[in-house]
């Protein structure tokens, strides 16, 4: 089991992973961290996406499904972290702006530790 020194900055996680066993290796570690996770459909259906909120959107589903997670997100005014995960071959894809809703990029292939790194800054920290 895989259990890592987490502090608990965001509410929940929403993992938008293609690969069904990379999705279930981080369903499974957020679980055992006691960190929330849940379905894109379920979180906008139960109004549980917030600024506490992170979502991982994986580049590699189609354009069609992330600009309509982007639009949904817009739409309904609602102010999550937007991680995109993309492959390191994507590089041309940062040719162009990114959607200001997404907050950063996470390249893959990436280690559990890294996406926790992300989990404990302190998103709503005093600046300086």
């Amino acid at each position: 089991m895989l259990k890592l020194n987490v502090m608990k900055r965001f509410y929940n996680v929403i993992p938008l992973i293609q690969d069904k066993s990379i999705l279930n290796i981080i369903l499974y570690t957020l679980e055992n961290n006691h960190i929330r996770s849940d379905s894109f459909e379920s979180a906008i259906t139960t109004n549980n996406i917030s600024p506490r909120t992170l979502i991982l959107l994986d580049k590699d589903f189609d354009d069609i499904f992330t600009k309509n997670v982007l639009k949904t997100v817009k739409d309904q005014h609602l102010h999550p972290c937007i991680i995109l995960a993309i492959n390191k071959n994507y590089r041309y894809f940062l040719s162009e702006p990114l959607n200001p809703l997404i907050s950063g990029i996470l390249y893959k292939p990436f280690e559990i530790e890294e996406l926790f790194q992300i989990l404990t800054i302190d998103n709503h920290a005093e600046p300086n």
